[in-house]
């Protein structure tokens, strides 16, 4: 997603560095510090969730102060159109032979199930203390996966029954898998929002990102991720690239 901005702003003429991800807003100081440090970062924050996501590293601090809250809110430009939250899902055989459709009730066959996300260890630890506080499911283990791809190989082949994805990722309507109901919300919904650190406020930035900001929709994760992935994939800038044409917000010359 960042490099969609990225690319949009290199088209009008400046230089822009893109990090290998979007920046992790585990907290309110991560996100402004992403902010302050490259212009062109996204910060995605959980604005549903009252105190910190659960499931982000032990080093994310507790809910963030209003004050702090204003701090950020004042460096938001135009979000987007796209909300994305993490799900969990199995295999519709899985699902099937398990007989679990929600984590509600998946309580009693947790400990039958092998759970992995595509994230650092300390977030599969997480996952699986969450999973047993608030579900009472005690899964056998929770593995911490390189890539998304081995993550749904590992998913489709019975490596693992149960899988943290984005509820974007076209790989679960590609491949049939099963969203489980999560009323305990173990992942808040999140907005895509670009930030803007103070400094370049009265710059062209701004506008730039809000013309991106505004074809951005709950789609277009999708659309990214699918020709991202897989054999033949593009890269993240080339995919960003063509998008920007598709949608009318560079020329098909500037690349």
């Amino acid at each position: 997603m960042a490099e969609l901005y990225g690319e949009a702003l290199r088209n009008a003429g400046h230089n822009v560095t893109v990090q290998a991800e979007n920046a992790p807003a585990t907290t309110v100081d991560a996100a402004s510090k992403a902010v302050q440090t490259t212009g062109n970062s996204l910060a995605i924050i959980p604005r549903s969730a009252p105190t910190a996501n659960p499931l982000l590293p032990p080093t994310a601090s507790a809910s963030p102060t209003p004050s702090a809250l204003k701090d950020i809110d004042s460096l938001a430009l135009r979000p987007t159109g796209a909300n994305d939250r993490q799900v969990l899902v199995m295999t519709a055989a899985q699902s099937q032979k398990t007989a679990v459709t929600s984590m509600e009730f998946a309580g009693p066959k947790c400990s039958t199930l092998s759970a992995a996300v595509s994230a650092p260890l300390a977030q599969a630890e997480e996952l699986k203390k969450e999973l047993e506080e608030k579900y009472s499911c005690r899964v056998e283990n929770v593995n911490a996966l390189d890539s998304r791809r081995q993550l749904v190989s590992a998913l489709l082949t019975d490596q693992i029954q149960l899988a943290v994805l984005p509820q974007t990722d076209p790989s679960i309507y590609d491949n049939g898998l099963v969203v489980l109901e999560d009323p305990r919300m173990l992942y808040p919904s999140q907005t895509v929002t670009p930030f803007l650190s103070e400094d370049l406020r009265k710059t062209d930035v701004a506008a730039i990102a809000d013309r991106v900001s505004e074809k951005i929709t709950e789609n277009t994760m999708s659309e990214l991720t699918r020709v991202t992935t897989g054999d033949g994939a593009l890269s993240a800038r080339e995919a960003a690239h063509e998008w920007l044409v598709d949608q009318g917000l560079i020329a098909t010359n500037t690349k």
